[in-house]
């Protein structure tokens, strides 16, 4: 049975009792060049982002899989992991992960392979700023991109669920996002998977 050590982190003990302490989660990724992009982009995520594929591409050139689960950010710190993407020598395969939007967007078709899951959904829209009215000039889009999510998760509730139709409600708004399916149509992913 595992014992635990100071941290309550689940340790074995092997028979001639050597404590073997297991490796964090993060460290796994890391070892296996596994970044995240896994909340909204700002400096901070910039940064992380950036000190962990320079120092994984300075160990080696193998590829490097960034997993993208964001609904956007900041365009500059975006623009910023864009651009050191394009100078280091390990390609970056990118994995869209439920949600690539905005920003993320952007940064997702910056990879050398890029990857959606099949009940992903990518948002492009133009710049504009959350400060003046432009939430009503988009209304219309955002009240699609909606309805686009709520089909996605209509086809998982249902698949395991014996919900009728008119149980479901439908909102019909968005900007221009896209299924899996159209991403791979349109040429902005290589894969679903």
């Amino acid at each position: 049975m595992p014992k635990k050590n100071k941290e309550d982190a689940p340790v074995k003990i092997e028979e001639d009792n050597k404590i073997i302490t297991p490796l964090k989660p993060e460290e796994i990724n890391f070892n296996n060049r596994q970044v995240f992009l896994f909340s909204d982009i700002d400096d901070k995520l910039a940064k992380r982002i950036i000190e962990e594929v320079t120092a994984l591409d300075s160990i080696e050139t193998t590829p490097i899989t960034l997993r993208i689960f964001s609904g956007g950010g900041s365009v500059p710190a975006g623009l910023a992991l864009i651009d050191v993407f394009t100078m280091l020598k390990s390609h970056i395969i990118t994995i869209v992960l439920g949600q690539a939007a905005s920003m993320a967007s952007v940064i997702a078709v910056c990879g050398s392979y890029r990857i959606i899951s099949k009940n992903s959904l990518m948002l492009f829209h133009p710049l504009h700023g959350g400060l003046s009215n432009d939430y009503y000039k988009y209304q219309k889009d955002r009240v699609k991109a909606v309805d686009k999510i709520n089909n996605i998760c209509d086809k998982i509730v249902k698949k395991h669920t014996k919900l009728t139709k008119e149980q479901w409600d439908k909102i019909d708004n968005g900007e221009l996002w896209l299924t899996a399916k159209e991403c791979l149509k349109y040429g902005v992913v290589d894969k679903i998977i």
